[in-house]
């Protein structure tokens, strides 16, 4: 059988082994009144508010909706609702302010939108590529770029570790895969984590400080050793794959990467240990996990 990757999996699975076995090879997702506001979470209710403009719905209504599908899930625990609706109203000021900056700098006058949040494959040596686009966009010339949204605390991160970052280089090789010699690039738009108000803009009444895009393409030899590297890390996953479905115990295939970022970076935290010390992990994981899938950001009117 054909084994579907992306580049969300195989970063899982170097970042942490049994991470992804419990996200990839189980497929378990936090059940939803557990799933407690996060900087994940903001950054999902920009996307999808970004995904309805570009659809042509109102995204101002797709914040109201989230709103109140918020106070009916979560009518038991109050802090959650105060949290997420903080949220809402800071995605609708970071949202506001992105469209005055694309006013003021007319970043999209040279880009045509083809389509959002679009799903595209690759077949590479015997193995499925996958990844789900932002936003795809065509310049005047037909080359191919591919928008990614961020939400940020600061613009330097990103355009220090672009020529580093593996989830462009994933979708720069199947968009190659897929048409060939057409030039490819990527476009981060970065929007800062701020409550931006009057305040807060520049002299002139700009708020450029709080936006800000970087482009970046991936030469041939980058795609190349990308390949080299992709090569190895399915090896490996399938490996691990064929060891758990033949039964390898998982303590000795699928063992943990204890780091600092476990707290706040693994929706697993509390379960973690739990397969290390004798609890009844699994009842723990009938009653706080269901199984979920890839892709959804925000299905009828919740993230996930």
């Amino acid at each position: 059988m054909t084994m579907t990757i992306t580049q969300s999996e195989l970063r899982t699975f170097r970042t942490c082994r049994r991470k992804w076995w419990l996200s990839e090879y189980r497929g378990l997702r936090l059940k939803e009144e557990y799933q407690k506001p996060s900087a994940a979470s903001l950054g999902s209710l920009v996307h999808v508010a970004l995904e309805a403009d570009h659809n042509g719905e109102s995204w101002e209504d797709t914040l109201s909706e989230f709103v109140a599908d918020v106070n009916e899930r979560f009518a038991d625990n109050p802090d959650y609702i105060d949290d997420y609706e903080a949220q809402a109203e800071q995605a609708q000021i970071m949202i506001e302010g992105y469209f005055q900056w694309l006013e003021e700098t007319g970043a999209d006058q040279w880009l045509t939108a083809v389509e959002a949040e679009q799903l595209i494959e690759a077949e590479f040596e015997g193995t499925t590529l996958r990844g789900k686009l932002d936003e795809r966009v065509v310049d005047e010339s037909g080359n191919i770029f591919f928008k990614d949204y961020k939400t940020v605390g600061n613009f330097t991160d990103i355009e220090t570790q672009a020529e580093l970052n593996e989830q462009f280089l994933h979708y720069s090789l199947i968009l190659k895969l897929n048409n060939g010699d057409v030039p490819v690039g990527g476009i981060w738009r970065m929007l800062k984590k701020s409550k931006r108000t009057d305040r807060t803009l520049s002299d002139d009444g700009k708020c450029g400080e709080f936006y800000s895009e970087h482009q970046y393409e991936f030469n041939d030899h980058q795609i190349e050793a990308y390949k080299a590297r992709l090569r190895g890390m399915v090896r490996d996953i399938h490996e691990v794959r064929v060891k758990l479905d033949g039964g390898a115990a998982h303590h000795s295939v699928v063992y943990p990467t204890p780091s600092k970022d476990c707290s706040w970076a693994c929706q697993y935290r509390a379960v973690c240990p739990m397969f290390d010390d004798g609890s009844r992990v699994e009842d723990f994981i009938s009653d706080w996990y269901d199984s979920g899938k890839q892709f959804e950001r925000y299905k009828n009117g919740k993230i996930s």
